[in-house]
C-alpha cells in the first residue's frame, strides 16, 4: 500500500496539477503541499482539515482509519 505522501502525489500528477494549484485550491500554502507530498513530518505538523482541503483539490475523500500494529492473521 501507497503512504499517504505517496497517494497525494501519484493523484495530483493525475490531474497533472502543480503544487501551486492544489494549494491554491485548497486554501493552503505551497509549503504545506510540498511538505506533504514528501512525508516531511519533522517540519510540519497539518492539520487534518488542511488534509481535508487538500484532499477535495484533488477531487478525493480523506478517510482516516485507526489500525492495530503486528497484528498477525488468525
Amino acid at each position: 500500500m501507497n503512504t499517504l505522501s505517496q497517494q497525494f502525489r501519484m493523484r495530483r500528477a493525475l490531474l497533472q496539477m502543480t503544487q501551486r494549484d492544489i494549494a491554491k485550491a485548497a486554501h493552503a500554502s505551497t509549503n504545506t503541499v510540498h511538505a506533504l507530498e514528501t512525508d516531511d513530518k519533522d517540519e510540519y505538523s497539518i492539520e487534518t482539515g488542511t488534509l481535508r482541503r487538500i484532499a477535495a483539490a484533488l477531487d478525493c475523500e480523506l478517510v482516516i482509519e485507526l489500525r492495530p500494529k503486528n497484528t498477525e492473521p488468525k
